[in-house]
């Protein structure tokens, strides 16, 4: 490809409650993106949508806060794209969503923080393709912990 031709939207809004005891918040985004392959008029791929190049993504997140203490959960949406810029049924992935949840928290004594966070990804174990022939995991799990000095 040598030359495309992109065209896109994106919009997110993010909302928050205080509670009595914490915060509660909604957030969600969207996007919209149409690549195309305008290289050379006479090929086949001509104004076809560049491979892995879905037209809708989004997701929506809810969480609750309180104190250092956050939990949330989100869903995660990609819609259908293709393997390859010639954009024929034998080369379409469908689109899929996946929904995560986890939890955070965060510690901090003397100037020093210890955050924590434990995300369970693809609670639902949708068997879904990111890429072609590319095995993406199921259930999984993501810890991150970081100290600060």
């Amino acid at each position: 490809i040598g030359q495309t031709r992109a065209l896109g939207a994106e919009i997110a809004e993010q909302i928050s409650v205080r509670m009595k005891n914490g915060i509660i918040g909604l957030s969600a985004n969207y996007t919209f993106q149409y690549c195309i392959d305008i290289t050379d008029r006479t090929s086949a791929t001509y104004k076809n949508v560049i491979s892995y190049s879905p037209l809708h993504t989004g997701g929506l997140e809810i969480n609750y806060s309180c104190k250092q203490w956050r939990i949330f959960s989100q869903i995660n949406y990609l819609g259908k794209r293709f393997a390859l810029n010639e954009n024929i049924p034998a080369n379409e992935l469908t689109a899929f969503s996946t929904i995560d949840i986890g939890g955070s928290v965060q510690l901090s004594r003397n100037k020093q923080s210890l955050f924590i966070r434990l995300t369970v990804n693809n609670i639902t174990n949708q068997n879904y393709n990111y890429i072609n022939y590319f095995v993406m995991p199921g259930v999984n799990f993501h810890l991150k912990l970081s100290y600060e000095i």
